[in-house]
């Protein structure tokens, strides 16, 4: 349990942020949206701003899911993982 903490620890309070200029291989962030949550717009800016810096970034909102994508939109997070995967 120690080290489980420690290293959610260590994730929460490291921003990689700067770092991510140096990415060069691509990045597709899928990202829920529900508008019980965030609107579009919300989502949009809260989640793909992160990403600012990387060359090759694709991000997709997964419209209709909340946390969990690939329970929540099964075949829009296979879609997504497939299209990634062929490049």
């Amino acid at each position: 349990m120690r080290v489980t903490a420690q290293v959610f620890h260590d994730v929460m309070i490291t921003d990689l942020r700067p770092e991510l200029a140096k990415v060069t291989a691509p990045v597709t962030l899928l990202y829920a949206q529900d508008e019980g949550a965030l609107t579009a717009e919300q989502a949009s800016a809260a989640f793909e701003s992160q990403y600012a810096g990387v060359a090759k970034f694709l991000p997709q909102m997964v419209r209709g899911s909340r946390h969990f994508i690939m329970l929540d939109q099964p075949d829009a997070f296979a879609a997504a993982v497939d299209t990634f995967l062929a490049g």
